[in-house]
């Protein structure tokens, strides 16, 4: 049958946009997260959280609030979609998404083994390759250019329409 379901989708980095470091700044290359981008799909998802909640930076929570099917590197930056659960962490985060509180997104990758390019005369550090650990709807994102947003997609829920079923009931 088909049916209509509530996604999450936006850009979870933007290529040439730059976040404020200690020591300067950060930016990240197209390419630095194609490895993992490529292997994300609706049977090997990543997890989704709100404000980095698998780290424990602001709650103790960490059981992610929806499930990254699509990510994929374009001419914009890192896109991805994902699949909210159906909890409510993930309807209040919904909500907030809808109501613009929550805007953006932020990308925890694994710092001890992510490469770089310094650019010192430009006060700036690249991040040219980078192990993606999660990635989360926060309401400060680091990277200003990120974006988040609520979507409705169809699709096949594999059951039979109510006509289908109808005509496939046993004649009286």
């Amino acid at each position: 049958m088909k049916r209509a379901r509530t996604v999450i989708i936006g850009y979870a980095a933007v290529w040439g946009d730059l976040a404020r470091r200690d020591d300067g700044w950060v930016q990240i290359r197209r390419g630095a997260f194609s490895t993992d981008a490529a292997a994300v799909s609706e049977t090997r998802p990543l997890p989704m959280h709100w404000d980095h909640q698998s780290q424990g930076l602001f709650s103790a929570a960490k059981i992610p609030v929806g499930a990254i099917v699509e990510l994929r590197e374009d001419k914009h930056g890192l896109f991805m979609r994902a699949f909210p659960h159906v909890s409510q962490d993930a309807i209040d985060l919904m909500e907030a998404i809808r109501d613009r509180t929550v805007h953006g997104l932020s990308v925890a990758y694994d710092t001890m083994t992510a490469e770089f390019e310094e650019l010192p005369k430009l006060g700036r550090v690249v991040v040219t390759k980078a192990p993606l650990v999660e990635i989360s709807a926060v309401n400060h994102p680091a990277f200003k250019l990120t974006d988040v947003r609520l979507a409705q997609e169809d699709y096949d829920d594999g059951e039979p329409e109510p006509a289908e079923m109808q005509s496939a009931a046993p004649a009286a």
